[in-house]
Parts: C-alpha cells; structure tokens; sequence
C-alpha cells in the first residue's frame, strides 16, 4: 500500500504527512532490512523476480516488467499502483513509480550477522528505496539505496511515496504465556534456525499456565539422524546407518526435564530416588524413577506428549552434527569429551546423583540438559538392528517392542553415553533413579 506524493507537507516536515497517517492507522514504516527482504522475495539478483524470470534477473531489459523508470517507458509521472507484473510475494511497483520512505536513518550497514536491524539510532537523512518514476534502473535494483532529509522545508519531492507496514504478533498458544516472543539471538546463534522459528509465525519461548513447565519452540526441519564419534568412543551398531530425517511439524519442547515438583503437582505422587533427607532442592531436580507408562499418563494429563526418538535428536542437535550439541563459545557442537562437563552433569561431575534442572548451559533451541542428568524416556520401541538407511519422514519407531528407547545419558554415565546419537533402553514397565522425562506439546 502506497501513499503517493502530492500531499502537503505541513510544518515543513517532508515525512510529517505519512507519519500522521501512520499514527492514525496503527501501521508502520518498513525498516530498510525489511523492504529489501521483501523486494527480493527469494531471488539474489539486482532486479526481483515476476512471472517470467521468477528467479530474478540482472537484465535491465526486462525491467519494464516490473517497473515504472525514466528508463522503463514511465512517459513522465506516476502511474496507477499494481499495473505492473509483481515479485514473488505478490508484492507490486517494488521498483519504480516512486521511491518509498523507509523508517531507517542513513549510514554504513554493520558488518556482522543482525537480528531485525533497524539502522543508527539517530541521522541526518532517511533511507529511501526502490527508485522513481524519473529514475534510471541503477536506482531500481534490489540493493540501491537513497537518502533525502526528513525536514526540508516547504520542498516537494514528486517521486517519493511509501508503503506500510504491520507488525504481526506471534501466535501464543490457547494453553501458554509468552515468555519471549522472538528468539534470543544470543542463544539461537544459527541464523537458518532463528529463521526457521521466526517462519512458523509461534512465539519463541512460552510457558503452561496450567503446570508452569516451560517450552521452547523447535520448528520443524532436517537432519541427518545416526553415529556421532567422539574422542576414544565408537558408536555402536544400533546408531547406523546414518540416514536423512525430514520432521514435517513444529513443536513445543520442554526447556527443562520434568521437575519433581511439577510431576507431584499433578500426579499426587513422587517416585524419586533422590528426595527426602539430604536433598533440599529436590523440588527443582528431575523426577525419576517412573515407568515409562507411567510417564506417557503424566504427558497426557497435561495435554502434552513424549518426543519420538527422530524429535529428541532434533531438538538436542539443533543445527549442529558433532558427538556433542553447541553451546557458549562452541556454537557448532563439539567432539572434545572435556568439554562435556560444561552442558552435562554426568560421572565425572555429578557427586553421583541428579541435579537441579537448568544449571548447564544450554543448546542452539535453549534446551537444557538434553545430555546428562537424567537419561529421558521417548516414545518409541527400541530395535537392535540398524536404522533404515534411505531417508525418512516424521519416523514413530518400530510397532512394538519390548523395551522403550531412553536418550540423553544421566549423572552416572560416562562422557560417551551422552553423545547426540548414543541410544539406550528399558523395560516400560521399569522405573529407574537414571531416567526421567521431557514432554513435547503441539503448538
């Protein structure tokens, strides 16, 4: 949407007239990161993409396309909005007819990854974008960049208009609070994962009003799910071959393994090892010691789940293929078994018990102690024989079984139990001071 030129500017503020409009729509001005992105549309090229280049092009000559130009036939003037063939978002006069305000202040880009930038805190002049009616194609690629002074006088500027922007919140949950709306770039390094999260359009971090558990999302994505060595330890059969996963839904996983106070609250029980005399913070450390049937009737009575095997590995990965998942200053994982004590209590740290949730540091999704502490009941059967080896989509596991799959690794085990592919079991109807569970909800 366009308000075109012509319009007085009172007070001399050539920018006035749009943010009154503005003030009174409850819409915005684009932020200059994000007209470009929406001008793009997925292409790469100087010119964005229309029905016959949809990839976009370099060519000016197919600029009259898209574009109203001095040099695109515009015959002097402005033209009616939408004429023109539109980008890959349905997005029209992108270049051309006339340049478009943008909310940025004027000056050098940062060099670095940015999160939503939104230019200086202060400037002389205001960005401007996407080239006029009068103007040559140089001043219509992708990537060309304007500035003109918002205060000027009683000047009028004939080909300078703007299109609006509005901010969609995202979506919470019917059963959560927002925590934290996007994700914290901070902690979600990748940037394909922040915007994988962003796409789904959810809140980052929420939290269960009715339990208080809190969830980071995990959208949905890709992996290669198998044997991840480490320093002096080899995989065992049972983690080959290594084969693509594709998970087709985002879900909500739970930032922390279960507490014991959260379990109490809504079983009415505490099956724990580690509680009583001598544990004063057992209400913060995991619940343990529940069967496995006793841990999916806990998931459902909250309206949640267990994770399948292919979603635990997932969320524990989160972008990274090392033995180890990312963390603090190691953002792409790691393989070095000293370094493990950082995001894991495990043997040779643990004092040999369980510990508070949440004292580790966490992975690439904000998800913490998805190595040691507690191992963690999944919802699939567990086979000896190798996994499939061609690829596979939202996998559940094999129909039945007699042991269940366990992940993660516990405050007993060895470096090596706690690899992202090492994979243990036990009888369901077992409970163990080692194993606890995490939950998963659908959004």
């Amino acid at each position: 949407m366009r308000w075109g030129p012509g319009h007085s500017h009172r007070n001399g503020h050539l920018i006035s007239g749009p943010q009154e409009f503005l003030a009174q729509s409850g819409l915005r001005l684009p932020t200059e990161a994000e007209w470009e992105y929406a001008y793009r549309a997925g292409t790469s090229t100087a010119f964005n993409g229309s029905a016959r280049t949809s990839n976009g092009s370099n060519d000016e000559t197919y600029l009259p396309d898209i574009s109203w130009t001095y040099d695109a036939y515009s015959a002097v003037g402005i033209k009616p909005v939408g004429l023109k063939a539109s980008n890959g978002f349905g997005l029209h006069d992108m270049s051309g007819n006339v340049w478009e305000w943008v909310s940025d202040w004027y000056g050098a880009y940062s060099a670095g990854p940015q999160q939503n930038p939104d230019g200086p805190a202060s400037g002389v002049y205001l960005v401007i974008r996407g080239g006029g009616w009068w103007s040559f194609s140089d001043d219509c690629r992708a990537s060309s960049r304007r500035s003109i002074p918002p205060l000027s006088g009683w000047v009028n500027y004939c080909d300078v208009g703007f299109r609006v922007a509005r901010t969609v919140a995202p979506r919470v949950p019917a059963w959560a609070d927002l925590l934290q709306a996007e994700p914290d770039p901070a902690i979600v390094t990748n940037l394909e994962l922040r915007s994988a999260i962003l796409a789904t359009g959810l809140a980052w971090r929420v939290q269960d009003r009715a339990t208080g558990i809190e969830y980071v999302l995990v959208p949905q994505g890709e992996y290669l799910r198998g044997c991840s060595r480490s320093t002096g330890t080899s995989c065992a059969v049972n983690e080959n071959p290594v084969h693509p996963v594709i998970l087709t839904n985002s879900i909500y996983v739970g930032r922390f393994e279960v507490t014991q106070q959260q379990w109490t609250n809504v079983m009415g029980f505490n099956p724990s090892f580690h509680q009583g005399s001598g544990y004063s913070d057992a209400s913060v450390r995991p619940v343990e010691r529940m069967t496995w049937f006793e841990a999916q009737a806990f998931a459902a009575a909250i309206g949640a789940r267990l994770p399948t095997e292919a979603e635990w590995q997932y969320a524990y990965r989160a972008g990274t293929s090392g033995a180890y998942h990312g963390f603090t200053d190691h953002p792409f994982g790691t393989s070095e078994e000293a370094l493990v004590g950082k995001i894991a209590w495990l043997a040779t740290n643990s004092g040999n018990q369980s510990r508070p949730v949440g004292q580790r540091l966490g992975n690439g999704f904000g998800l913490h102690d998805m190595s040691g502490n507690v191992y963690e009941w999944v919802s699939d059967w567990f086979s000896s024989t190798a996994y499939p080896s061609s690829a596979v989509t939202d996998p559940q596991g094999p129909a039945n079984g007699t042991v269940k799959v366990q992940r993660g690794g516990d405050w007993n085990a060895p470096a090596g139990f706690l690899r992202a592919s090492s994979r243990s079991s036990g009888a369901p109807s077992t409970g163990f001071p080692s194993v606890g569970l995490r939950v998963v909800r659908v959004p």
